[in-house]
């Protein structure tokens, strides 16, 4: 049961993280472009408010909030046309796509 429920864990925290690594990653390319906006950005949040309701059940909170923040500070930067600055955030934010599901993988080292 135990292995059965990392396994779901893994697979959920991968699957929400690739969704939101391939929105990220469209709104940065724009963001370069200097072509983004601020919608862009709330769709990318309207995205995560969804994964987010999963995701609270297995991750911890502090990294939904971090990500949140992110979120939060891209769209401020989109909408004030701040590309240099939202594409550091958005830098972040894909970065942590990336990292926190590694967290959570179903492996030999998250076991010891």
């Amino acid at each position: 049961i135990v292995f059965s429920l990392c396994f779901l864990e893994a697979s959920i925290s991968t699957s929400a993280f690739s969704e939101m690594h391939t929105a990220l990653t469209e709104v940065y390319q724009k963001a370069l472009n200097e072509t983004a906006t601020e919608e862009d950005g709330k769709a990318v949040k309207t995205l995560w408010q969804k994964q987010k309701t999963l995701l609270h059940v297995f991750i911890p909170h502090t990294d939904i909030r971090e990500m949140d923040l992110w979120i939060s500070e891209a769209i401020y930067y989109l909408s004030d046309k701040n590309y240099e600055e939202a594409c550091g955030k958005l830098e972040v934010l894909i970065h942590s796509c990336e990292n926190i599901p590694k967290t959570y993988d179903f492996s030999l080292e998250n076991f010891l």
